[in-house]
């Protein structure tokens, strides 16, 4: 069962997803609140939202080395599905292409920015 700060960093993260959060947390609760973001997949939307309402500087400096750790990782994933899907055509198979990976590119500003796997 979650715990009472689990829920909080929960309604605090939604909020900041909405864009109706206009500050950042207390510092000491920060590395709480990037971990609930990090374990929802919604970090980098998290930054997103922070640097539109122009939440703390530190914050956005603190944010910053995880983000750019998702982006390498997408990086290396459409790297992947590339591949998959070059052999795929090349093996006479055309794949349909559903969820994350095709939300990522048609709907999101950075296919980095739609969590999946």
């Amino acid at each position: 069962m979650p715990d009472t700060a689990e829920n909080l960093n929960d309604a605090l993260l939604a909020e900041a997803l909405r864009g109706a959060c206009r500050h950042a947390p207390q510092r000491s609760d920060w590395p709480a609140f990037l971990h609930a973001a990090d374990k929802h997949g919604v970090l980098p939307l998290v930054a997103d939202a922070a640097a539109a309402a122009r939440w703390d500087t530190d914050f956005l400096a603190a944010i910053r080395p995880a983000v750019a750790a998702h982006i390498v990782l997408d990086m290396l994933r459409q790297g992947e599905v590339r591949r998959v899907l070059a052999s795929l055509t090349a093996a006479g198979v055309q794949p349909l292409i559903i969820k994350g990976s095709h939300l990522a590119f048609t709907h999101y500003r950075s296919p980095d920015r739609r969590p999946r796997l």
